[in-house]
């Protein structure tokens, strides 16, 4: 009995100790509670850029908090360094994808590029971009384009593409009935004002 209670100990000491590690080693600050969930506009300073397309940016100062923002202290994020990343989305095969504006624009950055941002907090401690201004789409070179919005699942498409064209069909055709007996009435009423 006592050696599983000494090994639960070293096994729990070993984890928090792992978990202190690599809080070190990511060089990045803990998110704490009242972030979690923050979606809004910030202002600030490239730090760093890091692999696999994202950086390190260190915000100066949140400049607005979207209505779906559940952060419970939004304005502290000013003064924290946190990595931020493109937006993933699904494709049609269910596969995720990073949205590719948003890989061509974090490849442009520059370490000590300040820059305003619409940053959204994804998951752990990291943030993706929400959405590029047109100044900063355009830097991208997608002068233009809109960033896509995630498609449909196909599970969320009918089932059945004709039982669903026949349901619309139907529709037409009472809503053709309806229309037509409200301009018979409304010819019946005009008759009866002259």
């Amino acid at each position: 009995m006592m050696k599983k209670v000494m090994c639960e100990a070293i096994a729990l000491a070993m984890v928090f100790t792992l978990g202190a590690v690599c809080q070190w080693a990511s060089g990045g600050e803990s998110l704490t509670d009242g972030l979690k969930g923050f979606s809004g506009q910030v202002r600030g300073l490239v730090v760093a850029k890091g692999e696999k397309n994202t950086f390190t940016f260190k915000v100066a100062r949140v400049l607005r908090v979207w209505k779906n923002n559940k952060a419970e202290k939004p304005e502290s994020l000013a003064g924290r360094s946190v990595p931020v990343g493109p937006r993933w989305v699904k494709g049609e095969r269910g596969k995720w994808n990073p949205v590719e504006l948003h890989v061509a624009f974090i490849r442009g950055l520059k370490a000590g590029q300040e820059i305003t941002l619409e940053i959204q907090h994804a998951e752990r401690d990291h943030f993706a971009i929400l959405e590029l201004s047109a100044e900063q789409r355009k830097s991208a070179g997608g002068a233009g384009r809109h960033e896509p919005r995630e498609r449909a699942k196909r599970s969320d498409r009918p089932r059945n593409q004709e039982a669903r064209i026949k349901e619309l069909e139907a529709e037409v055709r009472r809503l053709k009935a309806e229309n037509a007996e409200l301009r018979r009435k409304l010819e019946r009423a005009k008759g009866k004002r002259r």
